[in-house]
């Protein structure tokens, strides 16, 4: 496959900004405008229809057809159809005679909806750029690939330039709604007082899998920035975590309900589908969220906690896991005279039972993912 993007085509830096035209002279090899060919990979994707065999229980995982985009050394795009029946991956016969595609297993992760990483064998130097999904439910889902080919600059920079924008947009609207702010009394809210790289590091901190960032947060965050890079706003519109959460920066419905009835003046979209798809409106949510919670901790503090130079990361723990677990690991980790806030563990009896009351280990990692974020300069 790295003969596909290295070797055979010259990209085309379309005019994204932050990227300049670049002249090809008459001897260099075809041109391939990669973000035209995923646009028309995904119009193809679209019209192509795609069968369901039936299931008589709702846990089982039903037998169901998946559309491939491909795109070729010739940089032609077609499409074909491949069929998940349970773990397994088939093709339909006369298919299988010009196509081979497997599955490449990720770190823990083998079937992953669309960004499953699907790798053709058969024709040399083709590779899946985009995939049409058909979910437990019926419904549909058109996405990149997971192709880690496809991490060239004018995806990933496009990803940035939208990030920066609608994170820009976000803060705009709510300081000219003039919501004020709960943490920093008779100020109304922006990014002098929230932090503005906390916010731009929540879709990677929630998009991208704990055990591969683990493993290597660069590839794991740039692969982040391809889905924001091919499918822009569509990026994450219809993605669910196992608990419900929705969006580019997982909301649960209760905290969208809340979060807009708290700051009624902001102007947010009260309809939980249409504001969880909608990034310039799941990041003002964000913010007031993270204003919500800075309020919490001056109650539980006092307002030098906004002094507090791990500011950030209780907001951004907050977001993850709730302030209560925040505070209680804030608390015991000052008791204990930890240098690290989120070593501040703390259990009780809950029902009987022995539960963390502090933060988790899943907030703990949340946490680790900003310091990465922040070490690897990814915007």
């Amino acid at each position: 496959m790295r003969l596909l993007w290295a070797s055979v085509f010259v990209i085309l830096f379309t005019a994204i900004p932050g990227i300049a035209q670049e002249s090809v002279s008459t001897d260099q090899p075809a041109v391939c405008p990669i973000l035209e060919k995923l646009v028309e990979a995904d119009g193809m994707l679209h019209d192509l229809p795609l069968k369901r065999w039936p299931s008589w229980s709702r846990k089982k995982d039903p037998k169901r057809e998946i559309g491939l985009a491909i795109l070729d050394k010739n940089c032609e795009v077609s499409t074909i159809v491949v069929i998940k029946d349970k773990k397994d991956l088939t093709m339909p016969a006369q298919t299988a005679q010009q196509y081979q595609v497997q599955i490449v297993p990720r770190l823990g992760i083998t079937w992953n909806s669309h960004f499953t990483h699907f790798e053709v064998t058969r024709p040399v130097g083709a590779s899946v750029v985009k995939v049409k999904y058909q979910n437990f439910d019926g419904t549909f889902i058109t996405g990149p690939a997971y192709n880690p080919e496809l991490r060239i600059p004018p995806i990933l920079e496009r990803a940035k330039y939208h990030v920066r924008t609608n994170v820009d947009e976000a803060f705009n609207r709510i300081h000219a709604a003039g919501v004020q702010s709960r943490a920093y009394q008779g100020r109304v809210i922006d990014d002098t007082i929230i932090s503005r790289r906390a916010i731009e590091a929540l879709p990677f901190m929630e998009q991208s899998d704990p055990d591969e960032c683990r493993a290597d947060c660069q590839t794991a965050f740039e692969m982040v920035l391809v889905r924001l890079g091919v499918d822009v706003e569509k990026a994450f519109s219809a993605t669910k975590s196992r608990v419900g959460a929705s969006g580019l920066t997982q909301f649960m419905r209760g905290t969208h309900s809340f979060i807009t009835n708290t700051y009624p003046t902001a102007g947010l979209i009260r309809d939980y589908g249409q504001a969880t798809s909608n990034h310039v409106n799941i990041l003002m949510e964000t913010i007031l969220l993270f204003d919500y919670n800075l309020g919490e901790l001056v109650k539980a503090f006092g307002p030098e906690i906004l002094e507090a130079p791990f500011l950030e990361e209780l907001a951004l723990g907050a977001h993850n896991g709730g302030v209560g677990r925040v505070i209680l690991s804030v608390e015991n980790a000052g008791a204990r005279q930890l240098e690290d806030w989120t070593h501040g563990q703390v259990r009780g009896k809950i029902h009987g039972r022995w539960r963390t009351l502090s933060i988790l280990p899943e907030t703990q990692m949340f946490i680790f993912k900003f310091r990465e974020f922040l070490r690897l300069n990814v915007l």
